[in-house]
């Protein structure tokens, strides 16, 4: 998929339909996990790598449309980011649109506000660092229930 993913990329840049290069390898999961639902529905390996090449083309458009504002909270020139999840924006822009006309609801919040309030929890690597350790025992303790490991006997 990463292969494809790089050919439609070059393709469209050459093309001058996309202005984002991405090489990102561990982005490209999520085109396979969208190949292997539509392959596993339709039984069409064909129609898996269509929809998944759409889906490469709708991200790197994503990415181009979010281009200005991500350099505006970032700060950093010419960066973007080329991932499903931006799809959402989509969805969510009417509800931020409604939301910024309450006027006790747009307020700006950010690391800087939320630093002020909490202190050191604000630290964006404290919490995406809980949150990793959080998460990956909760997952293992589940796995470990469904797995039905016998915990006393691996001990000894």
């Amino acid at each position: 998929m990463f292969p494809l993913q790089i050919g439609i990329n070059i393709l469209l840049l050459a093309l001058g339909k996309t202005k984002t290069f991405n090489a990102d390898l561990w982005n490209v999961w999520g085109k396979i996990f969208t190949a292997v639902i539509v392959m596993g529905t339709t039984n069409s390996v064909v129609l898996a790598f269509v929809v998944a090449s759409i889906q490469i083309v709708l991200e790197l458009w994503s990415s181009d449309a979010h281009q200005k504002r991500l350099q505006k909270m970032s700060g950093i020139p010419g960066v973007t980011c080329s991932h499903r999840t931006l799809f959402f924006s989509c969805i969510l822009w009417p509800f931020d649109m409604i939301l910024r006309k309450i006027p006790f609801l747009n307020k700006e919040f950010g690391v800087a506000q939320l630093r002020d309030k909490i202190g050191i929890f604000a630290k964006t690597m404290c919490w995406v660092s809980s949150w990793a350790a959080c998460s990956a025992l909760l997952a293992g303790m589940t796995s470990s229930i469904f797995s039905s490991w016998d915990w006393l006997r691996a001990r000894r």
